[in-house]
This record gives structure tokens, sequence and C-alpha cells, in this order.
């Protein structure tokens, strides 16, 4: 069953978040500011009272939407650049025990039709690349997102900064990167 988080659901989201997103990625006291936040949205997947991954989307501003976009900002259409808000997907993650079942796919897919109701035409997601793979590229090519650009050594500045370790590079810095993605809301006739 997928429902919005709650206070209560603080601890698991974190531990999730811990497991595959890095040690620190995102704090605790982060985490229970966006359960609280008008522009923010986290959903959770839940089976049997365990939750087994969360979505983190938000609306974020312009300024917002420069900080993550790094140089890739520079280069966007001017009629995206000219929206007021954006939505950013800013995590999908699933416990390693639940990967492959599809748990993944149903909270972006549901977080898009969030999205829709908020009446938000472009909405861009990172998705995290190692050595190997791009974590969660398939699903947002599958759910309506386009690929369009990828930044490398994206998390090298950000995981000194804030101190988190990647689960691929371990400690500081993270020489991973990020690849960008964009859904666009259709208009409707």
């Amino acid at each position: 069953m997928i429902r919005n988080a709650k206070e209560k659901d603080l601890n698991e989201i974190y531990e999730i978040s811990n497991e595959q997103l890095g040690f620190n990625y995102i704090k605790k006291d982060s985490i229970k500011h966006l359960i609280n936040n008008n522009f923010a949205i986290i959903l959770i997947f839940e089976e049997n009272k365990e939750i087994l991954g969360f979505s983190l989307f938000e609306i974020i501003d312009n300024d917002r939407l420069k900080l993550e976009l790094k140089t890739l900002y520079k280069k966007l259409d001017k009629k995206i650049k000219n929206s007021n808000n954006f939505g950013f997907l800013n995590i999908v993650a699933v416990k390693e025990k639940s990967k492959g079942k599809g748990i993944g796919s149903l909270l972006t897919l549901e977080t898009i039709d969030k999205v829709k109701q908020q009446n938000i035409k472009y909405t861009f997601s990172l998705a995290w690349q190692n050595k190997t793979k791009i974590n969660i590229g398939n699903i947002l090519l599958r759910s309506g997102f386009k690929q369009l650009q990828k930044i490398e050594n994206y998390y090298y500045e950000d995981s000194i900064a804030k101190k988190y370790s990647c689960p691929t590079c371990g400690e500081p810095p993270c020489k991973c990167s990020a690849i960008v993605y964009i859904y666009e809301e259709k208009t409707k006739l």
C-alpha cells in the first residue's frame, strides 16, 4: 500500500535512506521538516506494517533548480526557465531485500499522479550513476521522463560539505555522476 508519510515513519525512512543512498545523505531533521512541509510529498510503500520504500518529491523554485542542475541549467530552453515552480523527484529508495518487485516503479508512478494534481508542468529528477549502473534510470524512462544530460562528479562537493558517505565510494568525496531527467506534463486540450 502506498500512503503519505507521517512523523511516526521517520526512523524507517531514515534507515532506508542510509542503506540505499549513503549514511546521512538526508538527515532525520530534514525528513521531519519535509514530512510537515506543504511543498513536499513523501510517499511510502508499506506491506505488513513494514516500510519497504519511499519517494520524496518537492516543489522548487528557479533558484533551487539552478542549484540542483548546476551547469545544465544554462542550457535549458527559455520556456522551461520561465516557469515559476518545478517538480523535483529527489529520491526513490527501496530496501535492498525488496528490490526487483516493482516498488520503485509504483512509487514513481504514484508520485507523478501527485505532480499532476499540483499543476506542475516540468518535473526533474536525478539518477545516481556509479561505475556500473544508473540507479532508477530505467524506472524514470518507463514513467515518461526523458534523459537530458550527465553531470560528472555531481555529488563531489556536496558530499564533502554535508559529510555523507556514498554506497559506492565510501567516505567523501563521492565521485559518482548524476543523470538529469525531465518529465513534461502535457497540456490538456
